[in-house]
């Protein structure tokens, strides 16, 4: 089965945020702008948005009154073609 997601823009993402030692600190996150913009082109990382709590809660509220639980909470088994 392909995958369905570019292994390198998860690399580049992960290798941002985490570390053998666990979660890095903020001035340890550096990612050069090519890998950056790598990564952002393939859907894995995006620009940094500041918004503030009061026009957000809003918007999550919205999206979250579409989301049934049902689909959600549906186990599906994995099957491996390997």
């Amino acid at each position: 089965m392909p995958s369905v997601y570019d292994k390198e823009a998860v690399k580049i993402l992960f290798d941002r945020f985490w570390s053998a030692n666990g979660w890095k600190k903020e001035a340890e996150r550096i990612t050069s702008a090519e890998d950056f913009e790598y990564a952002v082109a393939r859907g894995v990382m995006f620009q940094p948005v500041n918004q503030k709590h009061d026009d957000v809660v809003p918007k999550v509220l919205c999206v979250a009154s579409r989301i049934r639980p049902e689909p959600s909470a549906t186990i599906r088994p994995r099957h491996d073609d390997n």
